[in-house]
Order: C-alpha cells, then sequence, then structure tokens
C-alpha cells in the first residue's frame, strides 16, 4: 500500500487513530494470531529509550502517533493473550516456537534464563499482570518442553555451554550425574 492510499483511506481520522489502525489493520493483522503480534510488537520496544522504533510508521505517522499507537497496541494485545485460555495460549506459542528458524530452542533457553517474560510485558504493565502473564506462560512453556517442542541437538557451539539437547542450562549434568 502506498502512502497515499493511507492517508486517503484514513483521512476522516486523526493522526493517532490513524496510525494506530493502519498498524493493527496491516502489520497485526497479516502475522499468526495474538501470541505472535505480542512478541512482534515486543521486539519493536527499545528498552534502553523505553521506545518503540519502527522506521515505516514514524516516517508515515510521525514519532509521536507512531508511539502512542505502538503503546497502546502493545497493552491491547498483551491483554488479549493473557485472556487466553491456557490451551489456546499454548497452541499460539507452539505455533510460534515453531515457525522459528531453529523450531524455537534459542528461544525456550532465553526464556529459562529469564530474558523473555519481562521482553513481552508492555511498559504500562501492572505488578499484577505481569504475575499473572509469568505464571500462565511459564506452565505453558514448560508443558510444550515436556512435549519436545524446541528440542534439538545441541549445536557444536553450545555443546560446552552447559545446556544439553534439549537446549535448558544445567540439562548436561543432568544427562552426566
Amino acid at each position: 500500500m502506498k502512502i497515499k492510499e493511507v492517508s486517503v483511506l484514513y483521512g476522516q481520522y486523526p493522526p493517532l487513530e490513524r496510525a494506530y489502525r493502519d498498524f493493527a489493520e496491516h502489520t497485526l493483522a497479516s502475522l499468526a494470531g495474538p501470541f505472535a503480534r505480542l512478541a512482534y510488537l515486543a521486539s519493536l520496544r527499545d528498552f534502553a529509550r523505553d521506545e518503540y522504533a519502527h522506521w515505516g510508521m514514524e516516517n508515515i505517522h510521525g514519532p509521536a502517533a507512531t508511539q502512542t499507537a505502538l503503546t497502546r497496541l502493545h497493552g491491547e494485545v498483551f491483554r488479549e493473550v493473557s485472556a487466553l485460555p491456557l490451551a489456546e495460549l499454548a497452541g499460539q506459542v507452539r505455533q510460534y516456537l515453531d515457525e522459528q528458524p531453529d523450531g524455537g530452542r534459542i528461544l525456550l533457553r532465553n526464556w529459562r534464563t529469564g530474558l523473555i517474560d519481562p521482553w513481552l510485558l508492555p511498559p504500562a504493565a501492572s505488578p499484577l499482570e505481569a504475575e499473572n502473564f509469568r505464571i500462565n506462560i511459564t506452565a505453558v512453556l514448560e508443558v510444550l518442553e515436556k512435549q519436545g517442542v524446541g528440542r534439538a541437538e545441541a549445536t557444536e557451539g553450545e555443546a560446552g555451554q552447559g545446556t544439553g539437547p534439549q537446549g535448558t542450562p544445567g540439562s548436561q549434568e543432568k544427562q552426566q550425574g
């Protein structure tokens, strides 16, 4: 879609609403489910500046509308994911992991080290929302790991790093012990 088409299509809305609708209806709608949308929005957030970075959105809608729209969308999608029944959340996470080049092995390893939960949270998540999400995602990821999701043989570069075939810290010691 060309910039002119976007402005004509969303011309009746104020700038913030145009940015919000453009991103929601074009970018997020093309992703496979709420968890994939959450992961994508989280990946746009620069933790050092606590801002979102999306060149195309900033170019079309300006930095202020982009920040506000992406912050709002991140919160909404986070709450949507948090409200999913655990079975549906597990399916969403499994699909997301399966779509990763390594089948999700590295993401599962990073989750075990505590890097994933805070990364997915929107800036305005309350402590209660954060804890609820952590509990749910922990349960889902443990079930998926037991089902073998993300399991692959360690690569040469990982063999000496204390990770085993499942990519979990300490699994090498369990195998030896």
